[in-house]
């Protein structure tokens, strides 16, 4: 039988086993039995165990409390007299825990409710104020405009760009292209160059008008 170490115990159940319980404990004990070297567990709720020499080690520390966060692993062997004593008692930290006795405790006067309730009492008709702005900002946010704009621009737009779609759409080319596949590419023989030669004095100068008399100032 393997030789009962507290310290393997403990450093197994913490290592495998985070939440703490009766029942992860048994179940400890079910898929790693040689750490428990043969004892039994036993108890109020099942949190000790007993070896066979008759030793008795507590394994989970307030084991009753209903708060799962309260609970954690030890394993300790009680000594007459001294229940709570740890086999491997932590050593002493820096910090002093504190006395919940000499903390302060908290003022129930309000601080904020009379500043907001003054800050409320200057604005006078605070309701009326509120309500005021918030039928700005609904009416704001109406998108009552914006459709009466639609309906007297694009939908008139669409109107008139839409009758002119259909009737691009119904319009069919094909016979133009028919019609002009069908003119076969010929040579007008009635082109030539041209032979005349242009007058050698140029052309005539145009008659040049008499500009009309002023009427003389007696």
């Amino acid at each position: 039988m393997t030789p009962f170490n507290p310290t393997a115990l403990l450093a197994m159940l913490l290592t495998f086993y985070p939440l703490v319980s009766v029942a992860e404990l048994q179940r400890a004990r079910r898929e790693r039995p040689d750490y428990f070297a043969g004892g039994v567990l036993f108890g109020t709720t099942g949190e000790k165990l007993r070896l066979p020499d008759g030793r008795v080690f507590d394994l989970i520390f307030d084991a009753s409390n209903p708060d799962p966060t309260r609970r954690r692993w030890q394993v300790i062997e009680p000594g007459p007299g001294r229940p709570d004593d740890e086999t491997f008692p932590l050593e002493r930290g820096p910090f002093t825990p504190i006395d919940g006795s000499t903390w302060p405790v908290p003022s129930p006067t309000p601080i904020f409710t009379p500043l907001v309730a003054g800050a409320l009492a200057t604005l006078g008709d605070a309701d009326g104020l509120f309500g005021r702005a918030a039928s700005t900002i609904t009416e704001a946010s109406s998108p009552a405009a914006l459709t009466t704009m639609f309906h007297s621009t694009i939908d008139k737009a669409e109107g008139t760009v839409g009758s002119s779609r259909n009737r691009l759409n119904a319009a069919d080319p094909s016979d133009i292209i028919v019609a002009s596949g069908g003119q076969a590419p010929t040579i007008n023989k009635h082109e030539g160059d041209y032979t005349e030669e242009p007058p050698r004095d140029g052309p005539p100068r145009p008659v040049p008008i008499p500009e009309p008399r002023r009427p003389e100032l007696s």
